[in-house]
């Protein structure tokens, strides 16, 4: 996943699994 526009959505994905995950 190296795209201009998937980066930063993909990020994104990432992040809020994490946080979910986290919050569980």
């Amino acid at each position: 996943k190296a795209t201009r526009g998937n980066v930063r959505a993909d990020a994104a994905y990432i992040y809020r699994h994490m946080f979910v995950c986290r919050c569980l």
